[in-house]
């Protein structure tokens, strides 16, 4: 659950800011496979697929395993 807060964080920053949230990037100054994850899966809340698509296309693959496990771990934890 801690995780999740944590990308929600991230993810508010993110989005407020318009700065990168990536630490790989802010380090090496090369982006990562999973830069621009977080406006891509903001994006993708908004409905914004192509958008999404267009800032990161694994972000297709990975929100849809995000929602699924968040759900998982909210019925697990109200078992």
């Amino acid at each position: 659950m801690v995780c999740y807060g944590v990308a929600a964080v991230a993810i508010v920053f993110g989005y407020v800011f318009h700065q990168s949230t990536c630490l790989w990037r802010a380090v090496t100054h090369l982006p990562c496979p999973g830069c621009g994850m977080t406006h891509a899966l903001v994006a993708m809340a908004q409905g914004h697929v192509r958008a999404a698509w267009d800032l990161n296309p694994r972000s297709v693959i990975v929100a849809p395993i995000l929602v699924w496990t968040g759900l998982r771990e909210i019925k697990e934890r109200l078992q």
